[in-house]
């Protein structure tokens, strides 16, 4: 690994000079009295690079007031973005087209920072989705966004500079979650949950607090593992671990980030949704709830899936009928129930199913065409089943 420093770009907007009024801009026990936010954040972030996104008109009206900004920073150290005002939809999408131009050149190497004091009208939310943008297809990561709230100063002219960077994690956190609503893919999830564990600046949790999250996000990799992989028993078993995972975390993240208490909801309302009693035993209600999954596989477009437990429940039907359903969880016996049903008068088929199953499809002519569809459906998918 490179012992190399990180470099560090500070993003930041210049508007109209009558914004800019003297305070003493405060970060944590960091402070600059200046009539720039730029300014301030630039002495509390050493940057080795500004890149100061504004218009025309700003230029034209307040030239004096950029100028000296420059010269406070350093020449060699600032560039010049020209960009829209934003005033219709045309100027929104070059304002976007922009910043992806120029903040993509700024890679993995570089920790950026961003300023959103000063911007003007609808760009704070163009930008806002362009980071978003190249953070999830560019890999370029936004280390934090401020604000200079020079509003809220107070009798002794002093101004906090708020940190934004959580509205961006909101969104990640959104989508993570919908990934597990939406899939059951739930890589992300789990990965978010860690590094909220391993934020300790902002997050005072003890060493119980940390072991249940770290536990929940464990259980809903693995979870999220055997769904996709249709292993039914092993995640039908997983989910009712799960819920007690989720129910020792969701307190931890109430009390710590309240914003994300309607995700975490969903997240438990679906693994609720998914539960059944009886992993382990085999009957008509299991039927019925296998069935249940195949639809939740397929309104969530695993369509492989669903084939491939749709193979499995009509193996687990064929053992309820004709079969031992105390050994419904043996691959062999499965194997056997499976291979006998494809060729009852085969020399390697057990003579008591077979006589059993030609009574089954007797009765139910439609079994054999149901087992050829499946197979038929799951050969064209990818996956060969037996002859």
């Amino acid at each position: 690994m490179s012992n190399e420093k990180q470099k560090r770009l500070l993003i930041t907007f210049f508007g109209k000079g009558r914004n800019y009024q003297k305070t003493t801009y405060y970060l944590e026990d960091k402070e600059e009295t200046t009539e720039y936010i730029a300014y301030a954040l630039y002495k509390f972030l050493n940057p080795d690079k500004v890149l100061i996104f504004t218009t025309q008109q700003a230029i034209n009206e307040s030239r004096d007031y950029k100028e000296k900004l420059e010269e406070m920073i350093g020449k060699d150290k600032t560039e010049t973005v020209l960009v829209p005002s934003g005033k219709d939809q045309k100027e929104q999408e070059d304002i976007f087209k922009k910043v992806l131009e120029e903040v993509e050149k700024y890679n993995k190497e570089w920790e950026i920072y961003v300023d959103i004091t000063h911007a003007f009208r609808s760009i704070p939310l163009v930008f806002f989705i362009s980071l978003f943008y190249l953070k999830n297809f560019y890999n370029i990561k936004t280390s934090k966004i401020f604000y200079g709230a020079y509003e809220q100063r107070d009798e002794n002219n002093r101004s906090p500079v708020i940190e934004l960077t959580f509205l961006l994690d909101i969104i990640d956190w959104f989508n993570s979650v919908n990934m597990f609503v939406k899939r059951y893919e739930a890589n992300e999830l789990a990965h978010k949950l860690k590094l909220m564990v391993n934020n300790e600046k902002f997050l005072k949790l003890d060493p119980e607090q940390k072991n249940n999250l770290i536990n929940l996000s464990e259980g809903l990799r693995k979870f999220s593992g055997e769904y996709l992989n249709v292993r039914a028993v092993q995640f039908e078993r997983l989910l009712v671990d799960l819920k007690d995972k989720l129910s020792k975390s969701k307190p931890i993240i109430n009390e710590n980030l309240p914003i994300l208490s309607p995700l975490i909801d969903k997240v438990q309302t679906e693994i609720e949704n998914l539960q059944t009693p009886e992993p382990d035993t085999l009957n008509m209600d299991t039927l019925r709830y296998r069935i249940k999954l195949i639809y939740a596989y397929l309104r969530r477009n695993l369509a492989l899936q669903a084939i491939l437990l749709l193979r499995e429940v009509f193996v687990d039907y064929l053992i309820l009928k004709v079969g031992d359903a105390g050994k419904w969880l043996d691959y062999d016996y499965r194997e056997k129930i499976s291979d006998t049903f494809n060729k009852p008068d085969g020399n390697n088929a057990d003579k008591n199913i077979a006589e059993k199953i030609k009574s089954l499809q007797k009765r139910n002519s439609e079994l054999r065409k149901i087992w050829l569809d499946i197979k038929y459906f799951r050969n064209t998918s990818g996956e060969k089943l037996p002859p």
